[in-house]
């Protein structure tokens, strides 16, 4: 089986079998979501795999493995765009070293006859089947499992209530909790999109559907909102957004949760739905900016903060309030990658040329349940680049002269700082859309 140390910390294909593993790095390519997500969800069940963004065509996952460079692709053979057969060849034609896993009921394709190391059928698959096909002695997993340390143990039972599951963000959050042991309840209007978790068909703006779908959490991560103020009206927004912050934070006093995570926005500080380019007092902007929300969903994100702020004087609790910018996912981010944008004026400049990866925002997600504080945060969580294919301090200069910038910009840096998510939650941004 060859395994590779952590990206930077080995050459391609410098591994062997007998080498000491750190993680299984797994790829998987499905066209099936509720597949992909059974697989994550099996794979979370030792510790040693580690699923990396996965992919719903064969087109994708060629992209994904140039980019990801992962040691092990669970492969589909019928899916869209690409086939896993060609998938599989061009994969293996530029990393001889990957070790692709046929995945598929497919019951006469013969593994060795497209370079796969092995197949399994999917009404067979589990994570112990990955580590027979990989030649790895499971014996290993029993012993790692006993030997789990207070926080292992806790993650296999912790319950978190997921609102708004179904939506952009919740198929990604659900997936990141599941891979690492939690028990998740997906509470959201339209529920039943996420497989096999289990779900609650709720209205967040009614307040005994929330304190239901609460009921025996050891944490919220609360989704579920009106994300932004163009397909409905903006007294629709506010509403709405208020009234479900309010009862799920209600809620989870009701029911003496300890941890919540809330989903804010970039916009809470006033940005792209304001009438006009607002200039910012500096760069790189930091939590510690005040606010300019003139807007409904702007408005909305940045008194749902205040509400936090408010329970957490009622009792002692933990509440992060995650202020997320874009959320684009793998498809966005090959669009932007075919057709960049190099004008800082208009929209771009009024979100600060700002974009986050979903695998990025879900990681923090879960890093702002597993640490410790009392009160409320809020995190600014952006990727590491913007946007444009201009350098940072350029377009500042051209977007909004005048404005001082605090601390330097090489090249493409964000003009939004994310250290303070660093800091607190051990958070860093991984993905570019330059390598999608």
């Amino acid at each position: 089986m060859l395994v590779r140390e952590p990206r930077g910390r080995a050459d391609d294909g410098a591994t062997d079998v007998g080498r000491a593993m750190s993680q299984i790095r797994v790829l998987i390519a499905d066209d099936d979501a509720a597949f992909r997500l059974l697989a994550r969800r099996e794979l979370g069940r030792d510790a040693r795999f580690s699923v990396l963004q996965d992919a719903g065509d064969g087109a994708e996952a060629v992209s994904l493995a140039t980019r990801e460079r992962p040691d092990v692709v669970l492969m589909d053979v019928r899916m869209p765009v690409m086939d896993g057969v060609e998938a599989t060849r061009r994969i293996l034609e530029a990393h001889p070293n990957t070790a692709v896993i046929i995945v598929s009921s497919f019951a006469d394709l013969d593994p060795a006859t497209i370079g796969a190391r092995a197949k399994i059928d999917k009404s067979e698959f589990n994570h112990r089947r990955v580590l027979e096909a990989l030649g790895i002695d499971q014996a290993a997993t029993l012993a790692k499992d006993a030997a789990a340390g207070p926080m292992s143990r806790q993650t296999r039972t912790m319950k978190i209530v997921v609102t708004g599951g179904s939506g952009r963000l919740g198929q990604y959050v659900i997936p990141e909790l599941l891979q690492h042991g939690y028990r998740v309840v997906n509470a959201d209007r339209a529920a039943g999109a996420t497989g096999d978790v289990r779900s609650i068909r709720i209205d967040v703006t009614n307040f005994g559907d929330v304190v239901a779908a609460l009921a025996g959490a050891d944490a919220v991560i609360h989704l579920a909102a009106i994300a932004n103020p163009l397909d409905d009206p903006e007294y629709r927004v506010f509403a709405t957004n208020l009234q479900a912050d309010w009862n799920v934070l209600e809620a989870a006093h009701v029911h003496g949760i300890p941890k919540l995570v809330m989903a804010s926005s970039i916009n809470a500080i006033g940005a792209v739905f304001s009438q006009a380019a607002v200039p910012p007092l500096y760069f790189p902007i930091d939590e510690d900016h005040p606010t300019r929300a003139e807007d409904a969903y702007s408005q909305s994100k940045w008194l749902g903060e205040e509400l936090a702020k408010g329970f957490c004087r009622r009792r002692k609790v933990q509440i992060a309030s995650m202020r997320f910018h874009g959320l684009w996912d793998h498809a966005r981010q090959r669009a932007h990658h075919a057709s960049p944008n190099s004008d800082p004026f208009g929209r771009p400049a009024m979100q600060f040329w700002g974009w986050l990866d979903r695998w990025d925002a879900a990681r923090a997600c879960r890093l702002a349940i597993e640490r410790d504080w009392e009160g409320h945060k809020a995190f600014f969580l952006n990727a590491a680049d913007t946007t444009l294919t201009i350098p940072t301090e350029e377009a500042i200069r051209r977007a909004y002269p005048g404005v001082p910038i605090r601390k330097p910009l090489a090249g493409f840096s964000a003009a939004i700082d994310t250290g303070h998510a660093e800091r607190v939650l051990g958070w860093r941004p991984e993905r570019s859309w330059r390598e999608a």
